[in-house]
């Protein structure tokens, strides 16, 4: 009795029903597409890539149903007669991921875009909303002692702001610094500095100075010092002399 012959699309049918694969399955499994499984489990060969692809083709399914790829490769050359060269009109069979990939792409070009726009409006805006940075030159303490009437504040604001003394607008320099001079009275003058940006929180400083006028030398001297008037006539009287026994002969 001879051996019965099995077809290629037999042979794989029987091992798929054996491992319980069905036709997406082994799809998904090899990375071959649906179309060209069905033409190959329905021998419609001439729908089918040239040669080289179904020797790829066959050596996956083979691999996944524990079979010989070669056994399965001189199959499939007896069963197709008309058995296609690869030439120069030949294309590689198309990937069905690959369009989803392709379409991906320009999505996670439009979400990086949006995303930077985002964080670009968002630093942006803070920025305005945020209270500003305010800076004095030779002034680190909120409070300071001096010895002299006259007092200049120096110092830097993060521009664009507004900046006030004392409910006194400061006029400031484009690159926001500034300095204003004030004139102090003697014991704690305070002086509070509002900063605000457009649209931000303002911020407030005080800052104490302490006036203590320094104290003139010279008239410590004259106060230390009481000069006695003596009249001219008596400077000039002559001195009374002893006579008798009280001068000493």
């Amino acid at each position: 009795m001879e051996e019965e012959i099995k077809s290629l699309s037999k042979i794989i049918l029987e091992a798929m029903r054996y491992y319980d694969i069905n036709l997406d399955k082994l799809a998904r499994m090899s990375g071959i597409s649906e179309r060209h499984l069905e033409a190959l489990l329905e021998e419609r060969f001439k729908q089918l890539p040239s040669a080289p692809y179904i020797h790829g083709y066959l050596n996956k399914i083979a691999a996944l149903l524990n079979l010989n790829g070669e056994d399965l490769w001189r199959v499939y050359l007896k069963d197709n007669q008309s058995l296609r060269r690869s030439g120069e009109r030949d294309q590689l069979p198309p990937n069905r991921f690959s369009y989803r990939l392709w379409l991906s792409r320009p999505i996670v070009f439009v979400i990086a875009g949006l995303a930077i726009v985002g964080l670009y409006i968002f630093f942006h805006v803070s920025f305005f909303f945020n209270k500003p940075d305010l800076v004095f030159e030779d002034l680190d303490n909120d409070s300071l002692i001096v010895s002299e009437e006259k007092f200049i504040f120096h110092g830097q604001i993060e521009a664009p702001a507004s900046l006030s003394i004392n409910d006194e607008e400061i006029n400031l320099n484009p690159d926001g610094s500034f300095e204003k001079t004030v004139y102090l009275n003697a014991g704690v003058n305070v002086f509070t500095f509002k900063a605000k940006k457009v649209l931000g929180k303002e911020l407030n400083i005080i800052k104490q100075i302490f006036y203590e006028p320094a104290t003139s030398t010279s008239n410590q001297a004259s106060r230390s010092i009481n000069p006695v008037s003596i009249p001219i006539e008596e400077a000039l009287k002559p001195e009374s002399v002893p006579t008798g026994a009280n001068a000493g002969f």
